[in-house]
This record gives structure tokens, sequence and C-alpha cells, in this order.
């Protein structure tokens, strides 16, 4: 709020003195000497101290001590925090250059009539406090103290002046997720990693279906290109064994995919997450892999924490008098009968085993069918788009369950990685045919369907089919290499006998970058 001259000298005075009075919260009070020694001053009235700055008002910092201090910072004065200014003016950034520390300086600046700190941005001037970093209105400061409750003072990259450096409150934990105006089809994208980050994604899309998307370079923030395009065997610009080998060397994986695709970084055990900018052009490219037409829409999704906690959300189409009723044991399966039918959740206990050797725990299960779409229930994977796009979640996992999948031979579906914090895209989930509940198990199928979710976390196959040909073509993780390749979940095929194996194993690597997936929540289960 706005407190004027008077105001602030009359709140000086109250909040000096020696605490340790009778007063209780509510009495007058002319000085904290009139108060018990738990509260302060403040306004004439005994109130309690201060955790953060905004508990003082506008203008105001709070001190270790717990009181409210006004603000002295004039306009143009030098500022390192919001809470340095007087009331009515925020900390504004100078983007023109950074000091000798990289750090960029703040001056007390009469503050804008737009948005508050929170607030979803494009530009500086979008925001009451003149700055805008991923994508919201960002309050600078220079201790937690000075930011709001579950928000964290934490170093964030400017994507203005190269290199330089500012202190701004973020939230303490889960998801920042913004658009990013592009107006060609070959853009460059600035993606700014804070102190905080563990993980960092770009999700990719154009409307033309027939055209492919996604990343053609990433350059890290120390400088170095960790991800450049294959050649393209499309085109004949090479052979396919030479585009696999120019793609496992790049040191974070990424395939552009028609329709949308996701770069999440990390991808391996060797590249984790820098604080500062990735450099990142993309393009839209046609079949044969030349440039294409369509503009891509981009969405950036930084995390700020590791998660813990995965849900699903679980969409039955119409699986009546399914062939493989034997297996599954109720007719039919939906939305209703799940919830209780012994197979189905024997199938979810063998997912919640194999999770939680991960550290993660499988929870918020919801339910639902999909009758309106008869079309779709036996799915042709090329029409998978049409129906991962009625995932409705942005939260956790969609999981669709159909009669068949084809073409023959094909299990399940679902993008590697998939989008993270958004839903009703053509990549919302992964799909799971039932008519392999005519050959296999039930946990066997639980385990497909785990290996499945881990692809949409962003873990990769620990070695691919040709590896003893090809010694580079496995994953990027430090610690799974050892010992039977084919007993780790991430293996490219299914094992000699699936319905008589026990819970495929994780390295230890493997568990730490499914924390970082954005698709979890956080330490506390909703």
């Amino acid at each position: 709020m706005h407190r004027s001259a008077l105001m602030r000298m009359a709140l000086l005075v109250a909040v000096t003195g020696c605490p340790g009075g009778s007063g209780e919260i509510g009495t007058t009070c002319g000085g904290n000497d009139d108060c018990s020694s738990s509260l302060q001053c403040l306004n004439g009235r005994c109130q309690p101290r201060c955790q953060r700055a905004p508990d003082c008002g506008d203008g105001y910092s709070c001190e270790d001590d717990g009181s409210c201090k006004p603000a002295t910072g004039g306009p143009g004065d030098n500022c390192s925090s919001e809470v340095d200014c007087a009331a009515g003016l925020s900390c504004q950034l100078d983007k023109s250059a950074a000091g000798s520390d990289l750090h960029l300086e703040a001056t007390c600046t009469q503050e804008n009539d737009t948005a508050p700190a929170g607030s979803e941005c494009v530009l500086d001037a979008d925001c009451r406090n003149g700055t805008c970093a991923l994508g919201h209105c960002v309050d600078v400061c220079q201790k937690s103290r000075d930011c709001g409750a579950g928000y964290n003072c934490a170093v964030i990259p400017s994507t203005v002046v190269s290199h330089a450096l500012f202190e701004g409150c973020l939230p303490e934990s889960g998801l920042l997720t913004w658009r990013i105006p592009v107006d060609n089809t070959t853009p460059e994208v600035l993606i700014p990693a804070p102190t905080i980050a563990t993980s960092v994604e770009l999700v990719m899309s154009v409307p033309d279906p027939d055209q492919k998307v996604g990343a053609t370079s990433v350059m890290a923030p120390n400088g170095n290109r960790i991800y450049a395009r294959p050649c393209s065997s499309a085109s004949g610009a090479c052979t396919e064994a030479e585009e696999a080998d120019q793609f496992f060397a790049n040191a974070q994986r990424h395939t552009p995919g028609f329709g949308q695709s996701v770069l999440s970084i990390p991808s391996g055990s060797s590249v984790g997450v820098m604080t500062g900018v990735y450099q990142i052009n993309l393009a839209s490219q046609n079949a044969d892999d030349s440039v294409g037409t369509a503009i891509p829409q981009v969405t950036a999704v930084v995390r700020l924490d590791s998660g813990v906690h995965l849900e699903l959300h679980l969409f039955f189409l119409d699986l009546t008098d399914h062939p493989c009723q034997a297996t599954i044991g109720t007719d039919p399966l939906n939305a209703a009968s799940a919830g209780t039918a012994p197979g189905f959740q024997a199938y979810l206990d063998e997912i919640h085993t194999v999770f939680d050797r991960a550290a993660i725990s499988v929870g918020a299960i919801s339910y639902e069918d999909i009758l309106d779409h008869p079309t779709l229930d036996g799915l042709d994977a090329a029409n998978a788009g049409d129906l991962l796009k009625l995932g409705k979640y942005a939260t956790g996992i969609n999981v669709f369950f159909v009669r068949t999948l084809s073409p023959a031979g094909i299990q399940a579906f679902g993008p590697n990685p998939g989008p993270a914090g958004l839903s009703g895209t053509r990549q919302s989930g992964i799909v799971i045919g039932l008519d392999t509940l005519c050959y296999r198990s039930w946990t066997a199928l639980a385990h497909l369907t785990a290996h499945e979710l881990a692809r949409y976390m962003g873990l990769y196959h620990n070695v691919e089919n040709g590896t003893p040909d090809h010694p580079t073509w496995h994953d990027q993780i430090d610690d799974d290499h050892t010992g039977d390749p084919s007993t780790n979940l991430m293996f490219f095929a299914e094992p000699v006998d699936p319905d008589d194996q026990p819970p495929p194993v994780l390295s230890a690597d493997q568990r730490e970058i499914l924390t970082r997936s954005a698709v979890l929540q956080g330490s506390v289960v909703p």
C-alpha cells in the first residue's frame, strides 16, 4: 500500500525505543516499548513482527529482528532491492550495461501503472517494477526476506546484457511457464536459467502436422554448443547410420517432430543445468528436412525444484467386449470399474513399485471415460495426436487406454520427452494398447507403461539396437551401462520372458534425471 511522508515519519518514531511493554496485538502504542517483546508498534498499534518485507507494506524493509523499517531511497537513488525505495517507487534495473561485477545496477524510479510482481509479462513495461524475466514480473531483491512468502531471492541472468546478472524474487518451487513470441520460421530464442533452476524445457509446435519443428542448435551459457541438428538422411545428405552417429555425439538429446517437439535440459548426467542464458535456434521443417513455411509457437518451462510426486490421469476409451477379456478380467474396463478391478489395480501397484525405486511417489490418480470418439478406440499411431490433444491435465501425465494400437507390434506410443505444464497439445500424454493383454500379463504391461512414462519424463533408451556395431549408440547416463542392460527400465526391447520378470532397475543418475522432470510435483503431496 502507499503511505504518505508523514505516515513514514510516524512509523519511524513508532518502531524506535526498547521493546518490552505489555501491549498485546491491537493495543494502542506510541513505540515498541509499549508492546510485548514479540510485537512491534506499527501505525500506532501493537502488531506481530514481520517475517518478510510485504508484511510491512510498500516502501518498507523487514529487518532481521522482525521490525519494519521505512525506505529512504528517493527518485534516482541507487538501490539493490525493491525495499530500498520509498512507497510509489520501484527498484528498476539499468539494462544498458553491467557493473564491474557483472551485476546490473538499479535506481529507484517511479513505478509503472501496470502489473504487480508475479504477473505474466512479455516486456519490462508490462510490470509495475519494470522488470520482466522468465515471462513474469520480478522484484529486484538482495535477500529472501525482501520477497513475499513462498519466494526466494535468486540470481537471474539477463537476456539483454550478455553475461549480466541480477537478483530477483522467484517462486521457491514449481514451474515457471511462458510463451515466447516469434515471427519467422527460423527464430532464435533466449532462455534464462536462474541459480535455482533444475531443468529447462522448450515446447515447440506448428499448426501443420505435416511439418516438423524442433531445435537446430543449442548453445549453453558457457558458450559450448551442446546440440547441433544431425545431417539429414531424408534429404540424402548422409546415411541413416551417419545421422545416428551425429545424433549420439551431441551432449544434449533432441529430435524434431511432426507438429510438435520438446527440448528438455538436461537429458543426461554429463551436462547439467547451467546458470545463464541458453541460446536456442529452431525451425519448422518439411518432411525432407528442408526449411518449412510454418511459424513455430514456442513455450518455455523452467523447473525451480526437484520433484517426488507423479500424478497420473487415466482415460479409458470404449473397451466393451475386448478380445483380450480373459486377461483384463473386467467387462467393461472403464473409469467406474478400474478403481476396484483386481488386475488393473495390480497393474498400478507394479507401476508404483518401479517408481518407488526412483524415490518417486505415484499418486493422485484420476479416472475418466472417453466414449464420444469411437474412431480413436482402435488407434493408428499416425493419428495419436488427435487423441493426445484430449489430454486436459497440465500437471502429471495423461494416460490413454485404447482397444488396439497399429501398426502391428506397437504396444504403446508417446513423445520422448513430453510437454510438461501444458495440456491439450498433440503430445499431451501417452497411449497404451490393451490388445497387448492378448499375449502379455498385467505385470508386463505395467513395465511397458513405466518405460513409456519415463520416456515422457526425459529418459532415453539405455542402449539402442545396433550398439554392438555402434558403441556410441546409448544414452548419456554415466552409471547405467554395467551388468545386463536388458534389466534396465529403458532397454530398447522387451526381455525374453516379459511376463516373468522382476521390476526393471534404474540407475542413480537415471533417477536424478527423473526427479528433475518438470512433469513431477514437489515434495508436498497434493
